[in-house]
């Protein structure tokens, strides 16, 4: 079965509310939707997402490079594929957006595999079909403490144990405030995390961390730019709260350099970023050989089944904000979501709201 060639389509979502960040300011989801084609008809999907429509079309280009540079290949030699590709990202870097477009490739393979040979992907990748404890991601800085405290109910109410709000404020008493009125809202066994989006320094997320650590959080996420190592090795070392980071790493070199330097307690891994679902795998496998747990970065129809396969994966974060992508995607019970028994990833693109939403 060779790999032929490629479709894609840009799909942009609008929230139904803007969100801001301490560096985004968040209207849209631009989506790059991706379909491989085979010889024998069968095609695998893949989604990428981005912040804006330029950056949508420059993956969109990447895609089709990469898979022009692949074509003839066996669909189901996804090692040699992904080998192939990274030898020719070499002009352009091996981070950055050309990894992300061989994520989308390398994930669509995943799924044609599980299609050709009639099982779902979670099954290709030696999991079992067991309930992943969820969190919701949300509660962010565009909103008032009021808003945040009623979403947390709302996230609490309709069954999830677990939820991850946003701090970062300018004035970092606001921070403060937003986690003590949201712990006292969900009550002081409920699993509570905390992602600042990399909107401390070094200084502030030592200062803050240490008066955090009375609501008992379950980690810090993202506390201090990506790239400054030794400065969120030094918070690792120095709070009590476990610190989560990764997402915006690439590749097994990205994370390499965490794992070796110490610097987070919890690595965090984004399946575009990371290089797609044989990238992903090989991180939770390293991770785990340093004795550290993994959680994913959103992807949450993805990965569930890359969960699903790891032991050592803590929770699944859900964000809702390509559940319109999709015919059917997996429910919340009881705290926790299953992944799909259908053939490959288990999922179809909606066509309605591609229609609704498409660009380009």
């Amino acid at each position: 079965m060779r790999i032929t060639d490629v479709s894609t389509r840009i799909i942009s979502v609008p929230l139904e509310r803007p969100i801001r960040t301490p560096i985004h300011y968040i209207v849209n989801v631009d989506n790059v939707l991706v379909e491989l084609h085979t010889d024998e008809g069968v095609t695998g999907i893949a989604y990428l997402w981005c912040f804006g429509v330029q950056r949508a079309q420059a993956l969109v280009a990447l895609v089709k490079d990469m898979v022009s540079l692949v074509g003839g290949m066996d669909a189901l030699a996804r090692t040699a594929v992904y080998a192939r590709m990274e030898r020719e990202a070499n002009f352009l870097g091996k981070v950055g957006a050309v990894t992300i477009a061989m994520s989308a490739i390398d994930t669509a393979l995943w799924d044609i595999a599980g299609k050709a040979l009639n099982r779902p992907v979670w099954q290709l990748l030696g999991g079992e079909s067991r309930s992943i404890p969820v969190y919701a991601g949300g509660l962010f800085l565009s909103d008032s403490i009021d808003v945040i405290v009623a979403e947390a109910k709302a996230y609490k109410a309709s069954g999830f144990r677990a939820i991850k709000m946003r701090c970062g404020a300018k004035d970092w008493h606001d921070d403060i405030a937003r986690v003590e009125a949201v712990r006292d809202a969900v009550g002081p066994d409920y699993t509570l995390m905390v992602d600042v989006v990399q909107g401390w320094t070094v200084d502030r997320a030592i200062k803050v961390g240490r008066e955090l650590e009375r609501f008992d959080l379950f980690y810090i996420e993202d506390p201090v730019v990506f790239d400054d190592l030794d400065g969120m090795a030094h918070i690792a070392s120095v709070l009590d709260t476990p610190i989560a980071a990764g997402e915006n790493d690439y590749g097994l070199r990205g994370f390499r350099r965490l794992l070796e330097g110490n610097v987070v307690d919890i690595p965090m891994i984004d399946l575009q970023r990371v290089g797609g679902i044989s990238a992903w795998m090989q991180v939770a496998a390293m991770a785990s050989a340093w004795g550290k747990p993994v959680v994913p970065h959103v992807f949450p129809e993805i990965s569930i089944h890359l969960l699903a396969a790891t032991p050592s994966a803590l929770f699944l974060e859900y964000v809702p904000w390509w559940e319109v992508l999709f015919v059917e995607t997996p429910k919340l019970v009881d705290g926790g979501m299953r992944p799909l028994d259908s053939p490959g990833l288990g999922l179809a693109f909606n066509s309605d709201a591609i229609e609704r939403f498409r660009i380009a």
